[in-house]
Order: C-alpha cells, then structure tokens, then sequence
C-alpha cells in the first residue's frame, strides 16, 4: 500500500519544503499541491524539494490550464522529472494530453 500527501503550498516556503523532506524521511510515496492564484507556485516548490529529497514523487493534484499555459505546464512537469530523476507526473500529463488533445473519434 502507498501513502500520499497533498498540501496547500501556502505556509512560509521553508515550512513547505521540510514538509515535504520529512514526508520523503517517512517513505510517502508522494505529495501533491494544488497550482492556485494565492498560494505559492507548486513547480517552484517542488524544483527546491527536488533538491532536499531523494525518493518522494511530486506533482500537481491541480493545476488549472485557465492559469497557465498547457504547455507551459508540461514544460514544468518535464524540468521537474528530470530535476528529480523519476517520472513524477507522468500520469497527470496523460490525462492533460487527453482532456486538451482528445482522440479523434
């Protein structure tokens, strides 16, 4: 069984980042934080976490295509797989590929 978290990335940034340290330290397979207007900005947290942490997986639990860019998003989550060495939101590309490019039917 896996245990995730999800946060509001809205505390001081440093609380922030030893939240999500002590998270990875516990062995949470990952921590998710929504990408809203008054919050801190998710892909930023996530790249300096990136830094401090060895095995939890990041990404966005939302993150709105109205605020930023649908490539800009992927653009994000791709500088962030390779900043961590896994592929941290590959399943949430997916769905955003889906929900902006549908199959053809």
């Amino acid at each position: 069984m896996r245990f995730s978290c999800a946060m509001l990335p809205d505390h001081p940034l440093e609380d922030s980042l030893r939240a999500i340290e002590l998270a990875d330290e516990l062995g949470f397979h990952a921590v998710y934080a929504a990408a809203e207007t008054w919050h801190e900005d998710l892909w930023l947290l996530f790249a300096a976490a990136a830094a401090r942490t060895s095995r939890i997986r990041m990404g966005p639990s939302v993150s709105s295509v109205t605020l930023r860019e649908p490539t800009l998003i992927a653009q994000a989550a791709a500088t962030l797989d390779e900043l961590t060495g896994v592929a941290t939101v590959e399943e949430q590309l997916r769905l955003l590929r889906d929900e902006v490019m549908p199959a053809s039917a």
